[in-house]
């Protein structure tokens, strides 16, 4: 997993500089930039921590139950990849927990 994959911008902080990087954008139209199925976790929100510690809970119950059953899944390069998805989320879900000051997402 990696952390590279997409970089978040606010809506408002992107119309102002898209025109200058995009010759070809009308009136800061930046919807054509937006990842529809995306969604952002701040790990500022109070509920980040928990949210991103029961997602990587539910990678590891299925590794665990994928194992269990030798389903045709149960190959290493799938569950190495799940794994990884989990150590990420995982990762990131320790990370929201150091995190100060909480607050609740706007």
């Amino acid at each position: 997993m990696e952390d590279q994959k997409y970089v978040v911008f606010k809506r408002e902080d992107l119309e102002k500089v898209a025109p200058q990087l995009f010759d070809d954008l009308e009136d800061d139209d930046v919807s054509r930039f937006v990842v529809k199925d995306a969604v952002v976790i701040r790990l500022q929100d109070i509920f980040s921590g928990p949210g991103l510690h029961a997602y990587a809970n539910v990678v590891q119950t299925s590794i665990d139950m994928i194992r269990q059953l030798g389903t045709p899944l149960a190959q290493d390069a799938y569950l190495e990849r799940l794994e990884s998805l989990r150590d990420f989320f995982f990762s990131r879900a320790s990370d929201a927990d150091e995190v100060p000051h909480k607050k609740v997402p706007d």
